[in-house]
């Protein structure tokens, strides 16, 4: 693709075109100089601390037989909090390398993906060997990927504990009504019974409690009605009362979790992300109650009915349904995290905005269309 666009290039400027082996080696020159330039960039935002903590990630984990840098990339074997918070470990030793804000865009994205694929073919021994711009550059590329990849790892892990948590839920509910079905029919065949005999007793003109006794005593129909009572508690009917039973898996990692994902709302998830950022000074102040000035008005109405008791807010249920919209939230895009690839403001998408005004003011926007809606209609006029 490159000599193609020399040869256009020639052409388009009259210049007499050379033969392919001069054209190879300028071409082999012109990508060897672009990855100079490349190296060079990533390399002058680095300052000499964070070089050190580059060359640190080829050292030996303490608490492991691979090096650190091998260790950031392991994948999560099992979903459940153990795993979470050892990729949150992870996610704090790539924060703690504290690598210039904004390096990801001294070039483009691409760019710094191929980098990050070639690092990651290298062994640690490979890479302590390369010059030392490409070996930094090489290990912020791999650093800046490293970094995305166990943010969305995080995420997906939280993603799938919320949905076995529900998952749960709903078997126990099915088990607990499958346990019951017996007692269940037993009780609606036994009122049925009373009921037809206060039926002939009102048409008979009969004492009704008597009626009642021909079928059971009446100290058994108290009882009968008691257990009736506790085998119709809406707790039964409705899995959402029962995934207060996963709350303790929940905070195992949650509040680590909040600690570390930095995180930014659009207006229509902004209470979500206001509760996060409660449930995050709650866990810094080891407080137990939900403060009365925590937003509410995010919590869907089937919630409502477990959050607000009689005492005030329930803290299990609170807690569970911010984790459960905020799930939601990410996967809509109303809620993003720094740093993440999968999760990232829908903005970072798009051109980047100075240089889309500047295009957009030389008239050099990389589009078949004109861009102004009048000339654009008197084109299509034009046309017909």
């Amino acid at each position: 693709e490159l000599a193609k666009a020399m040869v256009f290039w020639l052409r388009q400027n009259n210049i007499i075109v050379p033969s392919i082996s001069v054209i190879e080696r300028t071409c082999t020159t012109a990508l060897t100089q672009g990855k100079r330039q490349v190296y060079a960039l990533l390399n002058d935002a680095l300052s000499r601390q964070q070089r050190r903590a580059l060359d640190g990630l080829l050292e030996r984990h303490e608490s492991s037989h691979m090096t650190e840098l091998v260790w950031l990339r392991q994948p999560p074997l099992k979903t459940n909090a153990k795993h979470i918070l050892l990729h949150i470990e992870r996610l704090k030793i790539l924060e703690s390398l504290e690598l210039p804000n904004g390096i990801d865009r001294l070039i483009h994205q691409n760019r710094l993906l191929k980098l990050a694929r070639e690092g990651k073919q290298m062994t640690s021994k490979d890479l302590s060997k390369l010059e030392a711009a490409r070996r930094y550059a090489t290990l912020t590329a791999i650093t800046v990927e490293a970094r995305a990849t166990v943010i969305d790892q995080i995420i997906d892990l939280h993603d799938r504990i919320i949905s076995k948590l529900f998952s749960n839920a709903k078997r126990t509910q099915a088990d607990k009504l499958q346990q019951s079905s017996k007692t269940i029919h037993a009780k609606l065949r036994q009122f049925h019974q009373v009921g037809l005999a206060l039926i002939k007793a009102k048409q008979a003109g009969q004492n009704p409690y008597e009626a009642i006794e021909q079928i059971l005593p009446w100290n058994q129909f108290e009882t009968s009605v008691n257990e009736t009572q506790l085998l119709a508690k809406r707790e039964d009917f409705d899995s959402l009362y029962l995934v207060s039973d996963g709350y303790r898996a929940l905070r195992k990692y949650a509040p680590a979790m909040l600690s570390v994902l930095q995180m930014k709302a659009a207006p229509s998830a902004s209470g979500i992300l206001t509760a996060v950022n409660v449930l995050r000074q709650m866990n810094e102040q080891q407080s137990r109650k939900i403060p009365e000035t925590a937003p509410t008005d995010f919590i869907p109405k089937r919630w409502r009915k477990l959050i607000f008791t009689d005492e005030g807010v329930d803290r299990r249920y609170y807690e569970i349904c911010v984790l459960t919209e905020l799930k939601g939230a990410l996967r809509s895009g109303d809620i993003w995290v720094t740093g993440s690839r999968q999760f990232k403001d829908f903005d970072d998408y798009m051109v980047p905005m100075p240089h889309f005004k500047n295009l957009q003011a030389t008239n050099a926007l990389p589009v078949s269309i004109r861009i102004q809606s009048h000339d654009y209609w008197e084109q299509r006029l034009t046309l017909l």
